[in-house]
């Protein structure tokens, strides 16, 4: 079984999705709530960081049952002056059973880690 790594729900102060990740280091990731609509379709979208940063993306996985999540380094695949590729996705979270608690506003689901 796979390791619950942290949670995922609708932010308490907007519209927009936020994922909390607990392990190994503890991070929170949003998603704009302009965006939510095209992420809960299966849809990629990019993770921002609370302060507003670009710091990831969320994309759907080759069966569409998974929102799949990885850390990028730089702005647009950039880093100085260099284009840099997505992380490996290192974290998951059922895309039917999160879309149905963010629409009902009933809580966070389990994220988990991936391969």
């Amino acid at each position: 079984m796979r390791a619950v790594v942290g949670s995922a729900g609708r932010a308490d102060d907007a519209d927009e999705i936020e994922i909390r990740i607990a392990a190994p280091v503890p991070r929170v990731y949003r998603v704009l709530a302009a965006d939510v609509r095209q992420v809960l379709a299966g849809y990629p979208a990019v993770l921002y960081s609370v302060e507003g940063e670009p710091v990831g993306d969320v994309a759907t996985s080759a069966s569409g049952r998974v929102l799949l999540g990885a850390s990028r380094a730089g702005l647009g695949f950039v880093l100085d002056n260099e284009a840099c590729q997505a992380g490996a996705a290192a974290w998951m979270v059922v895309r039917d059973h999160f879309r149905a608690h963010y629409y009902r506003h009933d809580g966070p689901v389990e994220v988990l880690e991936a391969d």
